[in-house]
């Protein structure tokens, strides 16, 4: 496991940009560093890594995001996320804890939507008992980002989208002003309008929803039409 990490240090450091991170961190409001590492590279980087190295035993995995997650610069947490995509199937009940804390630290969209969408949407659905352990947690905690995860944790279920849960947690959030509420009320519709338009177009039709999550909701339907 050192020597995974130890390899994880070197190679990012070796790829850094010092002229790509000043702007990488200025999109991203100068919330955190970034070595200036982009997307494509990054991801070019795990997929040699986990190629070199072997996947590490799933054990490992709270380990390895810890670690990323106490790195100052970005790309250490999206390194880290990419790592805990890959043992997708090897998710347990107790993965909750890690996805938790992975939301709830150094927040913001570009980490909370994938571990939302793909990580605990995925833990969810193997355990649907875990999901509705946590989600009125979740939406009663106060927390934007764990309450944003309990609207977009079903955009990719497509017709095995849980209609109810979905209209009960995006009704327990409105009305109000969160922008980042708004907008996932609106990408959540949106997605699944893909799937069943006439639930969105009814549900927004009799339901309260800000503007912002209204106009998002039916951009695909309107586009369509």
């Amino acid at each position: 496991m050192e020597h995974f990490l130890q390899s994880l240090d070197q190679v990012l450091l070796s790829h850094a940009d010092k002229e790509k991170a000043p702007q990488m961190a200025k999109y991203m409001r100068n919330l955190f560093p970034f070595l200036g590492i982009q997307s494509p590279v990054r991801k070019k980087i795990l997929s040699d890594l986990v190629k070199d190295h072997g996947l590490p035993p799933k054990e490992s995995l709270e380990e390895i995001v810890t670690y990323c997650w106490e790195k100052p610069e970005r790309e250490y947490q999206m390194i880290g996320m990419g790592i805990a995509g890959k043992y997708l199937r090897q998710l347990e009940p107790g993965d909750i804890n890690l996805f938790t804390r992975m939301i709830t630290l150094k927040s913001w969209w570009d980490t909370v939507d994938y571990i939302a969408a793909t990580l605990v949407g995925r833990l969810f659905s193997m355990y649907p008992e875990i999901r509705d352990k946590e989600i009125p947690v979740w939406i009663s905690s106060g927390n934007l980002w764990l309450q944003r995860s309990t609207i977009i944790f079903q955009l990719k279920y497509k017709d095995k989208t849980n209609t109810d849960l979905l209209e009960k947690n995006i009704l327990a959030l409105q009305p109000g002003k969160e922008f980042f509420i708004n907008k996932a009320v609106g990408w959540a519709l949106r997605e699944y309008s893909k799937t069943d338009p006439l639930w969105v177009m009814h549900f927004t039709k009799t339901q309260p929803l800000s503007p912002l999550s209204y106009r998002e909701a039916l951009k695909w339907i309107n586009r369509k039409k």
